[in-house]
């Protein structure tokens, strides 16, 4: 880490003797801009060329998202090292209408403590992976119990993805980690919330007032629709965010739509295809523009293409299969996608022939 040290006006001689000692020192503990006597105008290694683009302004920190709700988790194929999954806890149905009450009640009362309601999300989602009925004679009417529950649950958990509870004189929504934790349950219960999810984003997280949802809200929102994998309706909402926005705010949806597409499942070729041709097109002149970065426009595009680009380029080579450049290595540039699809556009390449998993690694 560089330390930095004032300049004083009038510097006593043993500060300037021990500036001199520190500038001696390996690895460069104190620049030379920055001791007694330097010339004014000496650039300081890190600071910024005039053409630099500035940094965004700071949004407020987002908060940690919540460990996933254990022990239940999916098991993603695209995380090689992710955990299989294992056997949920019985539950039995009262103790579990019980925990739905507790949620419930929660949700309602402004005053809440976040820990209270996600102790009450943990609870029922582990009633609803392990619910069972509760003795022998339940059994005759457990099906249709088990339906009825798990419906509520997934109400319950929309409506905290939606939770509102501004800070006084801040820009910050106090039920963020509610909210991230709802996203990660629904992402494990049903397909059929894809839609009710896509409309808590649409109706209340994007026209958010007073407050900007923290970034894990879009992440975990967006990875839960991909995991639920509804290609009806959740594959083409996360595909018409695979763009280019440079609005603030906006371009972390862009980023969640990008990290989150490749967790579909069979995606056939013909699909994959079209989005590749999408994609090269539609960043191919914004990574050669922020490359140059000369005007101000470029070092705009500059800002937010490395925000997006990890994700741009992922997305390119899952959805690709991974193809290789000249020398070996993973294309890793739009550009280089671009030239590479010009050799593979045709339907019937191999590239868009085998249709599987995508998300799968070698």
């Amino acid at each position: 880490m560089t330390h930095r040290f004032k300049t004083f006006a009038r510097p006593f001689p043993w500060l300037a003797l021990a500036a001199t000692a520190l500038l001696a020192l390996p690895g460069g503990a104190v620049y030379a801009a920055d001791a007694p006597g330097a010339a004014p105008d000496a650039p300081k290694p890190d600071e910024p060329k005039p053409d630099d683009p500035k940094p965004d302004d700071p949004k407020p920190a987002d908060p940690a998202a919540p460990a996933p709700i254990a022990p239940d988790a999916p098991v993603d194929p695209a995380d090689p090292n992710a955990k299989k999954e294992e056997p949920a806890t019985p539950v039995k149905l009262a103790d579990a209408l019980a925990e739905l009450a507790h949620l419930e009640d929660y949700l309602k009362k402004g005053k809440s403590d976040n820990q209270d309601i996600l102790a009450a999300m943990d609870a029922v989602m582990k009633a609803y992976a392990g619910l069972t009925p509760n003795d022998d004679a339940g059994k005759a009417t457990f099906e249709a119990d088990a339906a009825k529950f798990q419906k509520e649950a997934e109400s319950l958990f929309v409506k905290a993805l939606g939770l509102v509870k501004l800070r006084p004189n801040s820009k910050t929504n106090e039920r963020d980690d509610v909210n991230v934790k709802a996203a990660q349950a629904l992402a494990r219960t049903n397909k059929r919330v894809t839609r009710k999810i896509i409309e808590k984003l649409e109706a209340v997280i994007f026209k958010a007032k007073g407050y900007e949802p923290a970034t894990a809200v879009y992440d975990e929102s967006f990875l839960a629709i991909a995991l639920l994998n509804d290609h009806k309706e959740g594959f083409p909402f996360v595909r018409d965010w695979m763009k280019y926005d440079s609005t603030p705010g906006v371009n972390d949806r862009v980023k969640a739509a990008f990290d989150a597409v490749i967790h579909f499942k069979d995606v056939d070729g013909d699909v994959r295809r079209e989005i590749v041709e999408h994609v090269t097109r539609t960043f191919v002149g914004i990574e050669s523009a922020a490359n140059r970065g000369r005007t101000k426009e470029e070092q705009s595009q500059k800002r937010v293409w490395d925000k997006i680009k990890p994700s741009v380029i992922k997305s390119l080579q899952v959805y690709a299969k991974e193809p290789k450049a000249g020398d070996g290595a993973l294309i890793a540039t739009v550009e280089g996608f671009t030239q590479w699809y010009r050799d593979h556009d045709k339907p019937k390449d191999p590239a868009w022939v085998d249709a599987k998993i995508v998300g799968e690694t070698k």
